[in-house]
């Protein structure tokens, strides 16, 4: 790799992901009593993620986030991101064992 797309993608932030559209599918797959409930759980699900996402995304290798970051056109998760940088090479889930 060119030191320049080096330098690039390891400037790349963190993947922004909007939880209001991930987590609209919570509530409307939800019971009509349980949406609210559904909406508030993905919501904190989805924020614990984001925060262990942006913790961990600069420290992943380069081709962690190449292969975890979201495509674009595609609805993504900060859930989905942090379940692929573990399953990358030395990632938390890294041949199968929790580290």
């Amino acid at each position: 790799m060119t030191p320049i797309l080096l330098l690039i993608a390891l400037a790349t932030p963190a993947p922004n992901v909007d939880l209001d559209s991930i987590c609209h599918s919570a509530r409307a797959n939800a019971l009509p009593e349980e949406q609210a409930r559904a909406y508030e759980s993905c919501v904190s699900e989805e924020k614990a993620a984001r925060e262990e996402v942006q913790k961990r995304w600069l420290k992943a290798s380069v081709d962690a986030r190449a292969e975890c970051a979201p495509l674009k056109g595609i609805p993504s998760s900060y859930v989905a991101i942090l379940t692929c940088l573990d399953m990358q090479p030395g990632g938390d889930f890294d041949a199968g064992k929790p580290k």
